[in-house]
């Protein structure tokens, strides 16, 4: 069963060993990282770093409407640097050589969470999705601009994606506890 850290680090890389600290696991090494509280907010923006790429690069063609070799070369390097920054705060951290991670990882949203909370989350991310999608189409200033369009269709379908996995973990939790 998925378990919270008390710090609010979350995701499929993050374990907790037998003190209740989290630890990075990074697979392609087989080693872990004890990432401190006082860490954990830094380790949250940079663990984004794929992200912060993409949006550069969408931004850079969608919004000021640079070349698309520059707004590919601008995320790659947005992307990379923070990826390089990354590396640089994994190398402060406390390593552990030969990390096996015992359990699951921990998960924001897990089986341990009510139907209400799950229910809520999935409803208001597939209304929140159609409604970017309905804009879309219907508000002038962004139908005019079929980049922007697109952007707010991409936006609107990964909403109802994450209000889709909501969904599915209640299934989970509803046949678990039918077992």
């Amino acid at each position: 069963m998925a378990r919270k850290v008390n710090n609010d680090l979350v995701g499929r890389s993050i374990y907790v060993d037998n003190k209740g600290r989290a630890v990075y696991y990074s697979k392609r090494e087989k080693r872990g990282y004890r990432i401190r509280n006082e860490d954990a907010s830094k380790f949250k923006a940079l663990e984004s770093r794929y992200l912060y790429g993409i949006l550069a690069f969408l931004v850079a063609c969608f919004l000021f409407d640079l070349d698309i070799i520059i707004s590919i070369c601008l995320g790659l390097f947005v992307a990379l640097t923070i990826e390089w920054r990354f590396r640089q705060f994994l190398k402060n951290c406390t390593i552990i050589e030969g990390y096996e991670p015992n359990g699951n990882p921990t998960l924001s949203f897990t089986t341990d969470d009510s139907y209400q909370k799950l229910g809520t989350n999935a409803i208001l991310f597939i209304i929140l999705g159609l409604l970017l999608m309905i804009n879309a189409y219907f508000s002038p200033q962004i139908s005019e601009n079929i980049k922007m369009t697109l952007v707010s269709d991409v936006a609107g379908v990964l909403a109802i994606l994450y209000g889709l996995k909501f969904l599915y973990i209640m299934y989970k939790k509803y046949r678990k506890e039918k077992q």
